[in-house]
């Protein structure tokens, strides 16, 4: 937490003052309008109303089980034309067979491989010819149809922006009905581990415009398609 502490002593010198590192108590709002818009925290609730916004923000939305997120991967890179493929290696590859298919796909001669083992020049050139980035999201918001990505050296932020197409592997277990449980969530993280993110995106689906005539166009800056796999528990 170096860089925290960093920038919060530079503002307590250009305010002329000590560090104040003690009696500071947090409000107590009298109105929390971020929670009490949540009518429901129901799995399956939020399940549906996540799936609902996916299609309103163009994503293609597919429910898998722990036994079919490899094959339903395979058919998604294989529908989106193959490789290259970057990926973010996750302690859950080898849970849900990912690995393995990723092994099947090179075996076949396609061009797979993980996020930060490269030097950084070669990362990027990849990234820049990648046909599909695939990440695990770290928490879905069912409000909105948004992944949460916290980047490291296993899943940098080119990883689901360069790529011509984007995958996000979601378990159940981290979806959430709207951004508040996200941020506290994270603030609760902070207090007992450090969150290891350099950096936190929200991804809504692939990236669109519009003209000031409200011309919606998808896939201008970014993914032209993406997908999200809901993998239940």
């Amino acid at each position: 937490m170096v860089g925290r502490e960093q920038f919060l002593q530079q503002i307590a010198e250009n305010l002329g003052r000590g560090r104040i590192t003690a009696g500071v108590k947090r409000p107590e709002w009298d109105g929390t309008p971020q929670w009490d818009v949540v009518q429901t925290t129901d799995k399956e609730s939020l399940i549906e109303q996540f799936a609902a916004e996916g299609d309103r923000v163009h994503t293609t939305f597919i429910r898998a089980t722990k036994q079919s997120v490899a094959d339903v991967l395979a058919d998604e890179i294989e529908r989106y034309g193959g490789g290259p493929i970057v990926y973010e290696r996750h302690e859950n590859d080898e849970w849900y067979g990912v690995s393995s298919l990723y092994h099947r796909l090179q075996d076949d001669g396609l061009t797979v491989e993980p996020y930060g083992v490269l030097t950084e020049k070669e990362q990027r050139e990849l990234l820049v010819k990648a046909n599909i980035g695939i990440t695990y999201a770290a928490y879905a918001l069912a409000e909105s149809a948004t992944v949460v990505l916290l980047h490291n050296e296993m899943n940098g932020r080119a990883l689901s922006l360069l790529p011509t197409h984007y995958i996000a592997l979601i378990p159940v277990d981290v979806l959430v009905p709207r951004l508040s449980h996200v941020t506290k969530a994270i603030r609760e993280r902070e207090q007992v581990d450090d969150v290891s993110a350099s950096a936190i995106s929200f991804v809504s689906g692939p990236s669109n415009s519009a003209d000031i005539e409200s011309n919606l166009v998808v896939g201008v800056h970014g993914p032209v398609k993406a997908t999200y796999i809901l993998i239940d528990s």
